[in-house]
């Protein structure tokens, strides 16, 4: 069972899931109804809306985390150039053939 806790602003934490705010969510720019606190940003933003909040304080459902051992992917960005465009006229009736603007 998922018992939410008051705490003040000041007392967050890193790694806390806020579950409920000390009024509407419509009412801060928060785009989710629950969220994990990150990092001093966040612990700062909520500080901006909210004098306290609930955060759940047993059973909390772990943060998404990268496996153990695992490292960031390398992305390799190329330089890909643009196809050369052909020119094309209308003034050529090859073209208007081409573009079927014609019979054959």
């Amino acid at each position: 069972m998922n018992l939410a806790k008051k705490v003040s602003v000041t007392r967050l934490e890193i790694g806390m899931y806020v579950a409920q705010l000390d009024r509407p969510w419509l009412e801060t720019p928060f785009l989710f109804q629950g969220f994990y606190i990150r990092d001093d940003d966040e612990i700062s933003e909520t500080g901006k809306h909210c004098e306290h909040v609930f955060v759940i304080a047993e059973n909390v459902p772990e943060a998404p985390q990268a496996p153990t051992g695992s490292r960031p992917t390398k992305v390799t960005i190329e330089e890909v150039s643009e196809p050369e465009k052909k020119r094309f006229s209308f003034r050529s009736p090859e073209n208007w053939l081409a573009a079927g603007f014609i019979g054959s």
